[in-house]
């Protein structure tokens, strides 16, 4: 079985739209995503005040026209850029380390709502790296600037730990693709590369579903204030 076949196992939809396509940022609209889930939640995964400012930009992200679509596949910057040359590096580089090969995931939907595009997954086999059994599932989450390169470093060799501001969005990742391990890679062309391990708990999930919920449940109700206030003119 491939890491594909596994999230699709676990009642899960694939979109095969490469990242950053038209038909990607389609797929995307109105539905709440690991990359904005630190706009709704914290570091200890309990929602914040700010869900209600981001259940209302979903809200008025369904009425995005194709042009504003357009644009926003305009709308990277050097940082985006030299993620997307890099990740693919780093995926190749945890996979040899590993001795595993790691899936590019475009785009997964959990039910209607929910949405993730982690940076690949894999299927793992026994190596000194990891001591678990053959074909346990990882979810890859690859930061490739030198950005806090060297923070999360020292954080981890203090603690053994991600940082914590990245726990919204590998959590939400994880949980929309019903996978409790992550690899978290940190990769740079001239730094020292590194991985950290991390396993959520059942009540890490519990509180990303809480989160989840309380999003589409505010988004709905903006919806609605919308409908009424655009009815007028539209």
């Amino acid at each position: 079985m491939s890491a594909a076949a596994y999230i699709e196992s676990q009642l899960r939809l694939i979109h095969q739209h490469p990242q950053n396509s038209p038909e990607w940022f389609a797929a995307r609209l109105g539905k709440p995503s690991g990359s904005s889930a630190h706009r709704a939640m914290k570091h200890d995964l309990t929602w914040t005040s700010g869900i209600d400012e981001y259940a209302f930009s979903l809200a008025e992200d369904t009425y995005k026209t194709p042009s504003s679509l357009e644009a926003d596949m305009q709308r990277g910057s050097w940082a985006t850029d030299y993620g997307h040359q890099h990740e693919p590096l780093a995926l190749a580089w945890i996979g040899d380390l590993l001795g595993v090969e790691v899936e590019e995931i475009p785009l997964v939907q959990y039910e209607k709502d929910f949405i993730c595009s982690p940076d690949g997954a894999f299927l793992s086999k026994r190596s000194k790296h990891l001591q678990l059994p053959t074909g346990t599932p990882f979810v890859v989450e690859a930061k490739c600037l030198p950005n806090n390169h060297g923070k999360a470093l020292q954080h981890w060799q203090r603690t053994g730990k991600v940082l914590p501001d990245k726990f919204p969005q590998l959590a939400w990742n994880c949980w929309v693709c019903n996978i409790k391990d992550v690899i978290m890679v940190h990769y740079h062309d001239y730094l020292p590369p590194f991985f950290i391990r991390h396993r959520f708990t059942d009540r890490a999930f519990d509180l990303v579903e809480a989160a989840a919920n309380q999003i589409i449940l505010k988004r709905d109700e903006s919806t609605e204030v919308l409908e009424t206030i655009y009815g007028k003119y539209l």
